[in-house]
């Protein structure tokens, strides 16, 4: 790392645009797909050790 500040302006939002209907609720229409993305990207366990193990 380096000794240098990191700065970044904060703007308000100028639109907002939504995704598409396909990219809703993903996680409820494609269970499956969702639990192998959320291994293999490493999330689960990065939360884990962040926070613990889940019950």
């Amino acid at each position: 790392m380096s000794d240098q500040k990191v700065v970044a302006e904060i703007r308000p939002v100028q639109k907002f645009y939504p995704a598409e209907e396909y990219h809703q609720n993903y996680y409820l229409i494609n269970p499956k797909r969702y639990k192998f993305y959320r291994y293999t990207c490493g999330r689960d366990k990065r939360l884990a050790e962040i926070w613990g193990e889940s019950d």
